[in-house]
Order: structure tokens, then C-alpha cells, then sequence
């Protein structure tokens, strides 16, 4: 069974992959009147730009040959719907993903490319044209536009579709807050924000010729920075009780298990990928849940990877100057009961003056979630599921080990290949493990990710990589040779929720390399001619490690 990962546009996941049916947001779309317009927000890889896709190809009329996706999902048993909407409109789709720039000047010039690229797949007859409006399109194909014509011609677009086709017109806008996004972390926010508030106003503000305008994005920016006098306006967030037209629902999940037949249990998925509440459904992560399942149920960290985790990165900075904000961390990695006010209206300028501001971008964001609220509209507020709180645990012990001690990095890599494992054990023991018991370190993969991370900053001209199909089995992390070093490293790890004494723990990293040898996990490192080949066992319980090494030359 294929499973459509990465792939957003709709006919192909429907036809030659899974699709998990959600057309059921073309009936809250179209009971609305014309010239509304809509914002859902949710976090990264939820569905949201596959969601557009499919809107795209059932309101296009340009789309028409495509109709019979839509013939077994559940908008084809409204019948007035399907006559007086399907591929009735003609639809503008533009996604800001890959606006990513790191200066206001390159971030318009990405927005001007990808303005460009539709006003060439735009066929219409130039004649018909004003000469101010012929000399607007010219400069947008030539990429030699002005802002003001950026900001002018998607409107010029709309009206000369009505006009002559009598149409009106669907504008959807992907990642609308991508640019915004980057422009704060690269210092250019104001610019981009006003360049944004006139280019979304012109085309979505009382303009006659929008039949409905659909963004997406992550964050729900407050109106006054950006959608100011936008009157219709529906935004349908994290807090909004309605159908869920993005994660996955139980049912929707157990389906899924059901046509896998893949023998996993739908509790696993749940406390590795689910536990998110947006409004009254209870969800679970797609991008992860369909990662797992493509990857023959193996219950690792995949939505990690789709980002590089920058805001999180960017807040945790900020534990140690900011006591109040450290608490907060402290209480939510260990399961402590926390209570905070949840705003979905992000003004970013002001994103670090307060923790409700810090716990709402989180919460939009999908690294934290929360639980009903009490009398006082306050939110218990936790971290979701085991691949977030991995997350959290990876960043935190990174932004640690960089703050304390530089020299260590060299020294790591010393104590591993020349086998100091009781320096090893001592650091871990005493100056690491120590220092991060309070965020309860209570499972084999928290132990794993802080193996991981020691050795990717150790040996950071190396390829570093963990849960690698190998010899017999699976292995937990493998540093491959490079061409100034050729060596490698196995690498196996095991915890006891269990106090155990020093002989039983010693007894378990031999266990480790039992493993390592017995399921012939050296095996690609010997293909490699790797010159030297180092295997550990590393041992946790109850906040101490023990290290079992090897060398095989």
C-alpha cells in the first residue's frame, strides 16, 4: 500500500495512493456568502496544502476531466452542492512555502517569481488589455515588477476574468504566513508585513470578483498586523469546534491499521503521534501516522525532520535568562500541572514578552496542546505525544551542551575512539544525566536521542545515523567512516525502568553488544573497508549509565 508522503497535489494521492477523506470543508465553504473569505490555521505537514489541492480540483473549471475523483467521498452525496458549485469558478492557487529568504529584498523578488510563473500559465488574449495593465503583466513576466505592480495584479487578473469569461473567482493562498514567518527571524518583519497587508487587502478587501478566498498557514496573525479591515474573515484555528478537516481522527486511523493489516496497535500511534485537541476532536498527527505506516509500523520521530525547528530552537535560547519561562519548561517536561490563557491571534513583534504569548505560538504550532478549560478560560497545557517530547528533550540538551562547555566537544571524541569509557561514564553520569533528571528520562529512545546527539556533535564530519536496517536486525545509531577518518562506530543502547546494582547494570551493556555482534550490525562498516570498528553497549537505569566497548580492527 503507497502512501502519497511529501506529495500534495490531490488526484495524484487519491489515485495512486491513500487518501484519508476530508472534503467534507466544501460544505462549511460554501454555506458561507459570496466574498467570504477563510484562515485555517494548523501546524506544519497536517494536510493543509493537500486540503487546497483537493479544493482546487473540485471548484476549477479548468479542472472539469477530474470531476470523478470526488464521485466516492463524501461530498458526493450532496447533490445540490456538487450542481452548483464543482468546477463552476475559476481558481488562483499560489503557495508561499518556499519564500524563504533572509532579506526583504530576495523575499519580494521570490514572491514576484512565483506571481510570474502563474501569469504565464495564464492564457488570455493581450489585446483585450489596457496599455497600463499590458505594461503591469509585461514587467511581472520579465520579473522586473515593482511592489506596487506585484501588489496590483492578481486584482487586474480577477476583474479581466469576469469581465470576459463571467466568472467569478477562488483565490487560495498556501503558507500565507511563510514570508511573515522568516522575516521575523531574519530582522525584516515590518516591511514584510506591510508589503503583505496591502497585496491580502487588495485582493481579498470588498473585491466584487471574489467568490471566496481560502488561505493556510500556521499561525493566525493578528488582523490588525495583517488583515485590517478584512471584514469577512472566518477563522477556523486550534480552538474552533468543528468538524476536523485536517489530522486524523480515531476512525480515520483505524481504517487505516485496517487496510495496512500491519499488526500495530492504534493506542501506539496515539500516545507516540496523537493526543493534539483542536476544538472537540481529539487528533493525531497525518504526516506521522502515514510516516509509520509506510515504514512497516516502526514508531520513530519522523515529523522532526520535516523542519528545522527553528522557533522552538529560538524559545529554548531563552531559558537562560528567563527563570519564569524555565519553569514553565520544567513543569511541562515532567508532566506537572500548568494552566495558561491560549490567544490563536499571533502578533510576532511581541512573541517573547510574555510566557501566554511563548505558550500559544507553541500550542498553534503543534508543540504543545491543551485540555478543556476551567471557569477562568484557562488551559492545562502539556506537551502531546513521546515524538514531540523527544523533540523537546533533542533541543534542550543541545542548546546545554553548547552554553557549558566548548572543550568537551573535542574531548568526546577522544574518549569514544580511544576508549576512555570511564571519562565517558563519568561525564554522562555526573555532569549530563545529572543535570537533566528532573525532565524524566523515563524511556530507551530519551536515552537513545541523548547518545545521538553526543555523537553528532563529537563527530560532526560524519555521517551520523540512527535506527538503520542492518545485518539481522535493527541498529540504534551507526557513525560512518568519512575520507580523513576511517573509522566507525556501532552503537547499541538499553534501559531498565528498574533500579538495577552496578554488576546488573554492567551485565545489561553486555547485553548491547551481544546484540551488536549477534545480528551482525558491523556488516556495512565492513563493506566499507572501514580501518577500525568500534562497538558500545551504553546501559541506563534510574539516572546512571554504564559503557561497554569494543574495537574489531
Amino acid at each position: 500500500m503507497e502512501y502519497a508522503l511529501g506529495v500534495d497535489d490531490f488526484k495524484i494521492t487519491k489515485t495512486e495512493s491513500v487518501y484519508v477523506d476530508k472534503t467534507m470543508i466544501l460544505e462549511k465553504i460554501t454555506k458561507s456568502i459570496s466574498g467570504t473569505s477563510f484562515l485555517f490555521t494548523r501546524p506544519r505537514r497536517f494536510g493543509k496544502s493537500l486540503a487546497l489541492s483537493m479544493i482546487d480540483y473540485f471548484f476549477d473549471i479548468n479542472k472539469k476531466e477530474y470531476s470523478y475523483l470526488f464521485n466516492d467521498l463524501y461530498v458526493s452525496k450532496n447533490n445540490d452542492l456538487i450542481e452548483k458549485y464543482q468546477n463552476k469558478f475559476y481558481v488562483i492557487h499560489l503557495n508561499f512555502k518556499d519564500v524563504q529568504s533572509d532579506n526583504y529584498e530576495q523575499q519580494i523578488k521570490g514572491v514576484l517569481s512565483i506571481i510570474s510563473d502563474f501569469v504565464y500559465s495564464f492564457h488570455y488574449d493581450m489585446d483585450n488589455l489596457g496599455e497600463r495593465d499590458k505594461i503591469i503583466f509585461n514587467r511581472i513576466k520579465n520579473l522586473t515588477a515593482s511592489e506596487q505592480d506585484i501588489i496590483d495584479i492578481i486584482p487586474i487578473i480577477m476583474n479581466l476574468i469576469k469581465n470576459n469569461l463571467n466568472l467569478d473567482v477562488i483565490v487560495l493562498i498556501d503558507e500565507y504566513d511563510s514570508p511573515i514567518i522568516y522575516s521575523r527571524e531574519n530582522g525584516f518583519y515590518n516591511k514584510t508585513i506591510s508589503f503583505f497587508r496591502s497585496f491580502y487587502g487588495k485582493i481579498f478587501k470588498s473585491n466584487i470578483n471574489l467568490k471566496y478566498g481560502i488561505l493556510t498557514g500556521v499561525t493566525q496573525i493578528a488582523k490588525e498586523s495583517i488583515f485590517s479591515g478584512l471584514n469577512n474573515l472566518i477563522n477556523n484555528n486550534i480552538l474552533s469546534n468543528e468538524n476536523e478537516y485536517f489530522g486524523f481522527v480515531d476512525e480515520e486511523v483505524k481504517n487505516l491499521l485496517k487496510n495496512s493489516k500491519l499488526k500495530i496497535e492504534l493506542d501506539d500511534l496515539k500516545s507516540h503521534y496523537g493526543n493534539y485537541k483542536f476544538g472537540n476532536n481529539i487528533v493525531m498527527n497525518p504526516w506521522s501516522v502515514l510516516s509509520c505506516l509506510q515504514n512497516e509500523g516502526i514508531l520513530d520521530d519522523y515529523w522532526v525532520n520535516t523542519s528545522s525547528n527553528s522557533l522552538l530552537k529560538e524559545i529554548i535560547n531563552e531559558l537562560k535568562d528567563n527563570d519564569e519561562l524555565s519553569n514553565v519548561f520544567y513543569n511541562l517536561i515532567v508532566n506537572k500541572d500548568y494552566y495558561s490563557s491560549i490567544n490563536p491571534n499571533i502578533i510576532f513583534s511581541d512573541l517573547l514578552i510574555n510566557i501566554n504569548n511563548v505558550i500559544s505560538i507553541l500550542v498553534s504550532s503543534g508543540y504543545l496542546t491543551y485540555g478543556d478549560a476551567n471557569n477562568n478560560y484557562s488551559y492545562p497545557i502539556f506537551i502531546p505525544n513521546i515524538e514531540i517530547k523527544n523533540i523537546f528533550t533533542r533541543e534542550i540538551i543541545e542548546r546545554f551542551l553548547i552554553k557549558k562547555d566548548l572543550l568537551f566537544y573535542s574531548n568526546l571524541s577522544n574518549m569514544i575512539i580511544n576508549d576512555e569509557v570511564n571519562n565517558l561514564e563519568k561525564f554522562i553520569n555526573e555532569y549530563l544525566l545529572s543535570s537533566f533528571s528532573y525532565y524524566e528520562l523515563n524511556n530507551e529512545k530519551s536515552y537513545q536521542i541523548i547518545v545521538l546527539t553526543l555523537c553528532s556533535i563529537a563527530f560532526n564530519n560524519h555521517l551520523v545515523k540512527s535506527e538503520q536496517n542492518v545485518g539481522k536486525g535493527r541498529c540504534d545509531i551507526i557513525v560512518y567512516p568519512n575520507k580523513e577518518e576511517n573509522f566507525g562506530i556501532i552503537i547499541e543502547t538499553k534501559y531498565s525502568k528498574t533500579k538495577l546494582s552496578s554488576s546488573r547494570l554492567e551485565a545489561l551493556a553486555k547485553k548491547a553488544i551481544i546484540q551488536i555482534e549477534e545480528n551482525e550490525y558491523i556488516n556495512d562498516l565492513k563493506k566499507m573497508s572501514s580501518k577500525s570498528i568500534y562497538i558500545f553497549g551504553f546501559a541506563f537505569s534510574n539516572g546512571k549509565t554504564k559503557i561497554i566497548s569494543k574495537k574489531i580492527n
